[in-house]
């Protein structure tokens, strides 16, 4: 779709410049294959780095507490019979790794669009500008800025009218003056 829409962007800006339509095509394919792998990159870091059961996460933290004053404004009818002060926490950590994965979820959820976003719509957008721009400073620019042959054709002929009209308003002006 972004490729879509960057090939129909080039084709309107440079409909009367083949020769830099062809290059614009070809610097967005190549910006955005970039792009890609630098997405992909980045996602599967982040997948990496999620896998990692991180007890800073602040989020996580959160969600603890939560739950344990939820446990604590419950208490279970047999706490008040157990005199052993450090219940059995190994019991708690299939709730704990789905809590924490729940949370991985949805922030892998929120990143990844804005990774896309970012990279694959913001920057390539900045680099096609700047490659783009970068053409103007070539020595070559009269083949870069040739026009078609037709429309070239075309823009003489209408110029050619012009000059006629422009005449034909002179010999008018001759006349009344």
């Amino acid at each position: 779709m972004v490729q879509k829409q960057f090939d129909h962007l080039s084709k309107e800006i440079f409909k009367n410049y083949p020769y830099l339509q062809d290059v614009s095509k070809k610097n967005i394919e190549t910006i955005q294959e970039q792009q890609s792998n630098i997405v992909k990159a980045r996602i599967v870091e982040q997948f990496e780095m999620e896998m990692l059961v991180y007890t800073q996460d602040e989020i996580f933290n959160k969600h603890i507490l939560e739950g344990e004053t939820a446990d604590y404004s419950h208490p279970s009818p047999c706490s008040g019979l157990s005199d052993d002060s450090d219940h059995d926490t190994r019991s708690k950590y299939p709730g704990l790794l789905k809590a924490y994965y729940e949370i991985v979820v949805q922030r892998l959820a929120d990143q990844v669009p804005m990774m896309i976003c970012y990279f694959i719509l913001k920057e390539s957008a900045k680099i096609v500008c700047s490659d783009m721009l970068d053409l103007l400073h070539r020595d070559d620019t009269d083949i870069i800025l040739q026009e078609d042959s037709e429309i070239g054709q075309y823009r003489a002929k209408l110029q050619a009218q012009v000059d006629r009209l422009v005449q034909a308003n002179d010999k008018l002006r001759s006349l009344r003056g």
